[in-house]
């Protein structure tokens, strides 16, 4: 492995079957990351090594993904640094070769119905879907593109290259949503939640968490905060009538962008009751309870079938399409407004949120109180003219 460390004034890196060289770049205002980035530059081009850039051509997949996250770190977001290393891993830990000129067509399609068994498995039946592979192949294939455009070359043009998204089935632009009475029912059901074990220290756990999990949902709807985003919430984002979605320490919302959502002063109170709960819980077997996306999905779908509502139970990305139905169907509310307040970057995606609920008339009709105004008893009729 290639490593980096200072010596003197100067950076210096450990090549290996080389040994120690001076990578001739000084400490001051050279930072670690820039100067692995520099070494890995030279390594590849043979500055560091006369075999290195024969030897780039057999990279494994591993090293590949290692040097393109190295090399382009510094142009990501913390958030898009870790989906990038969480899915290159994974694709190099399932797709059953180790070098780069190993992987065929025939390799990736492999690697798709592997993926798809695996997930089926661990989720009960459930098909991955296309858009989820497709996330992973656009990673991989920018990953192989630049491989091939890196000076020098680390591969030539190959399967990865050239893997294309699977088709995808069009989205329904119409979709059937819970209605807010609907998810109020849910966070009902969800408070109520049963204890599995009789003794009073069980009784008394679930009861807090099944009220912590309810303000929780009941925000996500309320608020149309995704499910990070409450995750991180803090009591100082909570103002008297506004719930603020602020980066901090690290963390930064979904293509970081910071925003303000107006509530009433009940919510906000629910709020700081959430937080409140959410850094405290603790779960049955007395560890901290984590508050993940299973764990909370398994909840909702009890409660909804508790409640006997019809269909299959939401996720809590359908809370985000409820808050931005009902905020759209508001006097005065446009739809640019709308997609302030989920934090969109493009007016595409907030329409694709916009649905309909059970509740909905089959076929509503406008009324603009033309009829009204032409059927009035004073309204008259001027007697058309005769021809001639």
């Amino acid at each position: 492995m290639l490593h980096v460390f200072p010596r003197g004034a100067q950076w210096w890196a450990q090549v290996p079957g080389v040994g120690r060289k001076s990578l001739d770049v000084p400490l001051e205002g050279v930072t670690k990351d820039e100067a692995y980035r520099l070494a890995a530059q030279k390594f590849g081009s043979g500055d560091l090594d006369p075999k290195a850039a024969a030897a780039a051509r057999e990279t494994s997949l591993a090293e590949l993904a290692r040097l393109y996250t190295a090399e382009n770190r510094h142009r990501w977001s913390q958030r898009q640094s870790e989906n990038v290393a969480y899915r290159l891993g994974s694709f190099v830990a399932h797709v059953g070769v180790a070098r780069i000129d190993q992987v065929t067509a025939a390799t990736l399609s492999t690697y798709v119905e592997a993926r798809r068994r695996a997930w089926a498995e661990e989720h009960k039946g459930a098909r991955l879907t296309d858009a989820a592979v497709n996330r992973t192949i656009q990673i991989v294939r920018a990953m192989a593109r630049w491989a091939v455009k890196r000076e020098p070359p680390l591969c030539d043009p190959g399967a990865l290259h050239a893997w294309k998204n699977l088709s995808e089935i069009a989205r329904n632009r119409d979709p059937l949503i819970p209605s807010p009475a609907e998810w109020m029912t849910v966070v009902r059901e969800l408070e109520r939640e049963p204890s599995p074990r009789p003794n009073a220290r069980a009784v008394a756990r679930t009861r807090a968490n099944a009220r912590g999990l309810a303000c929780f949902v009941a925000l996500a709807v309320q608020t149309g905060l995704r499910f990070d985003e409450l995750r991180h919430l803090r009591a100082v984002d909570v103002g008297a009538d506004v719930v603020r979605v602020q980066a901090y320490d690290g963390w930064t919302p979904k293509d970081r962008e910071e925003r303000d959502v107006p509530v009433p002063a009940s919510v906000a109170e629910l709020a700081r009751e959430m937080i409140l709960w959410r850094d405290q819980a603790v779960g049955l077997n007395s560890k901290r309870l984590v508050l993940g996306d299973h764990w909370v999905l398994d909840r909702v779908a009890e409660a909804w079938a508790r409640a006997e509502l019809p269909g299959d139970p939401p996720g809590m990305h359908d809370c985000r399409r409820t808050f931005a139905t009902e905020m759209s169907r508001t006097p005065g509310v446009s739809i640019r407004d709308v997609q302030r307040l989920l934090g969109h970057a493009d007016l595409k995606t907030t329409e694709r949120y916009l649905g309909r609920y059970r509740t909905d008339a089959a076929r509503p009709a406008l009324d603009l109180g033309f009829a009204a105004m032409l059927n009035r008893p004073s309204a008259t009729v001027l007697p058309m003219r005769s021809p001639g």
